[in-house]
């Protein structure tokens, strides 16, 4: 076996689905300038595939950062075959890829976990949580989070001041690779973008992609932006109300899990009612590099 570069060809290879295609591919494509690092059998057959990009710690980094999760049929059928990738690629630059979802038995490094938070009709999703977070929960829906709406099925274009706001506030210029992949998403059917109000104004908008991850029906988080530096939304506690309406809105049209993403964060520890195994493909995050 050998590993090949394709600097011009950069195409899905085997399983595809609502996250991963060839067009959501050829979205971010024409910005990252990607490469296709394919492993070869002997007789030529392509074992193993994954798109890659030189990433900011000098490796070859799968560029995730727009999809909920990585799926490992996304670059191979037999999960050995991007194991062997895998290692090969250690011997010049390594792989780079997180949030890998891999359903055969495997050895690759644990990853945070997807945090999932089970939807519900409101007051059955209060009691879901033990009585000093639920006492919390209700809080902020009752006071803080008094006066705000959420708006399910607002257009992408209606929510381009929020998100222009909110990728240059992360000094992010991949605004427009956004707005065209949540706008591709939508016209399948497969997104919903909910506004976050206040008097009447939207502030803020919840980016949700419908999925199905090993067989289950599941709702992710994609992006919620809102104008975090304004001081009338401070107290408002945005984050916590979207997470409660979004929950009971999924819970109605069927939905039981709402993937809330890594658990990188402490407070999506707190809304996770299960956590979905992923793993590291590569030498592992960063981060965790000086722990090793």
């Amino acid at each position: 076996m050998r590993v090949v570069f394709k600097e011009n060809e950069c195409k899905c290879r085997f399983k595809q689905d609502v996250v991963f295609n060839q067009k959501t591919l050829d979205f971010i494509n024409t910005i990252m300038k990607q490469k296709e690092v394919q492993l070869i059998s002997e007789e030529g057959e392509i074992l193993a595939s994954v798109p890659v990009s030189p990433s900011g710690i000098g490796e070859w980094c799968f560029f995730g950062g727009c999809f909920p999760y990585v799926d490992s049929k996304w670059f191979c059928n037999d999960i050995k075959y991007l194991k062997k990738l895998d290692e090969m690629m250690r011997e010049d630059v390594p792989l780079d890829i997180v949030n890998v979802i891999v359903e055969e038995e495997n050895d690759f490094k644990d990853d945070y976990g997807l945090g999932l938070v089970q939807t519900n009709l409101l007051e059955d999703f209060y009691l879901s949580y033990p009585m000093k977070k639920r006492k919390s929960i209700k809080r902020t829906m009752r006071t803080k989070a008094k006066g705000v709406e959420y708006k399910v099925g607002i257009t992408v274009e209606e929510t381009r001041e929020v998100m222009t706001y909110w990728f240059e506030y992360y000094e992010n210029h991949l605004l427009e690779v956004y707005m065209n992949l949540f706008q591709f998403w939508v016209d399948e059917g497969s997104m919903y973008v909910n506004g976050i109000y206040v008097d009447g104004e939207l502030v803020g908008a919840d980016f949700i992609l419908l999925a199905e991850i090993k067989g289950e029906k599941i709702a992710c988080g994609i992006l919620t932006p809102w104008y975090k530096e304004r001081e009338e939304l401070l107290d408002k506690e945005i984050g916590r109300f979207v997470i409660v309406k979004a929950c009971d809105w999924l819970k109605q049209i069927g939905y039981d899990w709402f993937s809330i993403g890594d658990l990188s964060y402490d407070y999506k520890r707190y809304w996770s009612h299960r956590v979905l195994e992923t793993k590291v493909v590569g030498l592992g995050r960063w981060e965790w590099r000086e722990d090793d």
